[in-house]
């Protein structure tokens, strides 16, 4: 994978994972056949930020 088609993904998956908890919580229960329920669970995002190419945490 390329420099830039990472760079690509990152903002995708950033995008993903930043919209409403709703649909996160929909996402994730179809990723991982869950059935948390959107209206009774709340979404922490912490920081997705990495330094370099090894994806070591910032």
């Amino acid at each position: 994978m390329t420099v830039k088609e990472k760079i690509k993904l990152d903002e995708i998956l950033k995008r993903l994972f930043t919209t409403s908890d709703k649909v996160l919580i929909k996402l994730l229960n179809a990723i991982f056949e869950e059935n948390f329920n959107p209206d009774e669970v709340s979404v922490s995002i912490t920081n997705s930020e990495f330094i370099d190419e090894t994806l070591e945490m910032a």
